[in-house]
């Protein structure tokens, strides 16, 4: 049988320490079980939660956590976006030179369980999509996080280009009235980096070779072409270029291709009956038979 004395001894100190009265009095009143073998009492220490177990929960829920953005976004063009890249800011624009017709995105995700999508393809986090071919002028890539948030890069392919030379004219546009009223200047065009070439296939200055007199209209139709240089964002006049046998109705400038700094021009109804490189320009008897110069 159960003593006062015996529930002290065996229910009232445990590892040498009291319990407290609320304890001993449940065991008298029957709240806990009358025994009198040994108690258990697990200690606080046991029973407080294991500081390191909830780390480990919470660590479990960040690295499952859905994040929505991106933490770097380049282009393979070096060109850099505008604003600098905030992973809080959707929308970006950059500007590329006419020369670039492609390129390529790398986005890079915030969170490690992110889908990307690049123009709605799926590009994994951290490497290059595939090329985007640009048209000239501008070109919207969309890149989509978890189909959640969408960031968008206008890019303008050869907008300094278009600005600056929106509204072109030749040098000697309208110098002699009635002569200067049918050059047809802009009716071909090549670009090359910074360096772009304008045909005038009816203009009709007498000139020969480069930056001759472009004032003296007497070689109705021979043909020009301008060359313009772009520093900056200005462009210049560099050379006004005629054929080396310049002759009337020749159409001089007709076509043109440039590339860095050769250029090759075509002059359909040019009449010389020379034949291969460099022959005898002057002997005017194959009437059309035309020429390129380089």
């Amino acid at each position: 049988m159960c003593t006062a004395d015996s529930l002290h001894k065996q229910y009232g100190t445990v590892d040498g320490m009291r319990l407290p009265p609320s304890m001993l009095i449940a065991v008298v009143c029957g709240l806990l079980p009358l025994s009198c073998g040994t108690v258990s009492v697990a200690s606080d220490a046991n029973n407080a939660p294991d500081a390191n177990n909830l780390s480990d929960a919470n660590n479990t829920s960040d690295a499952n956590e859905v994040v929505n953005t991106l933490a770097a976004l380049t282009l393979s063009a070096a060109a850099p976006l505008a604003p600098d890249f905030d992973s809080a800011i959707l929308s970006y624009t950059v500007d590329v030179s006419f020369a670039i017709s492609e390129l390529r995105v790398t986005p890079t995700a915030e969170g490690p369980t992110a889908t990307i999508t690049v123009n709605n393809t799926v590009v994994d986090s951290g490497t290059a999509s595939g090329l985007i071919v640009l048209d000239l002028g501008v070109n919207v890539i969309s890149i989509a996080v978890n189909a959640a948030e969408t960031y968008t890069i206008s890019v303008n392919r050869g907008g300094a280009v278009l600005e600056q030379l929106a509204y072109g004219k030749a040098s000697n546009t309208g110098i002699n009235g009635q002569f200067d009223t049918n050059d047809q200047f802009g009716i071909s065009v090549s670009l090359s980096g910074n360096t772009l070439a304008i045909g005038a296939p009816l203009e009709d200055s007498n000139a020969i070779g480069t930056d001759g007199n472009q004032n003296d209209d007497s070689a109705l139709g021979s043909g020009a072409v301008y060359v313009f240089t772009r520093m900056g964002s200005t462009w210049t006049q560099q050379a006004y270029l005629k054929a080396s046998n310049t002759g009337d109705n020749d159409e001089f400038g007709t076509s043109i291709s440039l590339s860095g700094d050769t250029v090759a021009v075509g002059a359909p109804r040019e009449d010389s009956n020379a034949k291969g490189v460099d022959g005898n320009q002057n002997d005017n008897s194959s009437s059309s038979s035309g020429a390129v110069y380089v």
